[in-house]
């Protein structure tokens, strides 16, 4: 089976609506927001340390460079421009908005969208600060961000044409489904095994659906 964005985005909606029928919102949000940020530090924990082994210093530049996301050109569109001291990024494309929008996730989608940008920061332990002024999960026409400092485009291509950081859509999905445990087992361990199992039931649905058999 081959798993792609789509598998990732629905494990992280699933979950979120089963903890919101067992538990309601609030509860809810405050679990998948756990989730979303232990998987976001740990993937910025790994992209720094990628850096610090490539000799790069760990700027936006090596932010940049050591994304581990394997997002096809279709899958993104991603406008960066670089000012005097800062930087701004538009995404008007973005893979997880469209599977959540797609699939009726929209409300439990947000809360992936509006932690994993800091998360991925906290891990990274970046000196650089990022600002969101629109989101689509919000409801804006596009997601744009600020970031207080400035990249340089030119050594950001040639460094990614030097490395590839990129990981496996199977491996992430693997990743944030220990999380999601971890956090179930820390958080509500007298019901975390039957929680976790039913959301592997209905994300096993949905995959079968999308394209085959459920098997991480």
């Amino acid at each position: 089976m081959k798993w792609t964005v789509d598998h990732h985005a629905l494990w992280f909606a699933i979950c979120t609506r089963i903890l919101m029928k067992r538990y309601g919102w609030e509860i809810a949000g405050v679990l998948s927001k756990e989730i979303v940020c232990a998987y976001g530090k740990r993937r910025g924990e790994r992209m720094r340390d990628n850096a610090v082994k490539n000799d790069l210093e760990p700027s936006i530049n090596a932010f940049l460079i050591t994304g581990e996301l394997p997002l096809c050109q279709d899958q993104s569109v991603c406008c960066l421009f670089s000012k005097e001291d800062h930087t701004v990024s538009e995404v008007l494309k973005c893979p997880w908005h469209d599977v959540f929008m797609k699939y009726g996730y929209a409300r439990e989608g947000a809360y992936y969208c509006h932690c994993i940008d800091q998360a991925l920061l906290e891990g990274f332990q970046a000196s650089f600060h990022l600002f969101t002024e629109a989101s689509m999960a919000d409801g804006d026409g596009c997601c744009r961000f600020i970031w207080d400092q400035a990249y340089d485009r030119d050594m950001v291509e040639r460094e990614k044409k030097k490395h590839d950081f990129t990981r496996p859509w199977s491996f992430h999905i693997k990743e944030l489904m220990d999380l999601t445990e971890t956090v179930l087992n820390q958080r509500i361990p007298q019901e975390s095994r039957e929680v976790f199992a039913c959301a592997e039931r209905a994300f096993a649905e949905e995959c079968a659906d999308l394209s085959g058999n459920y098997e991480v």
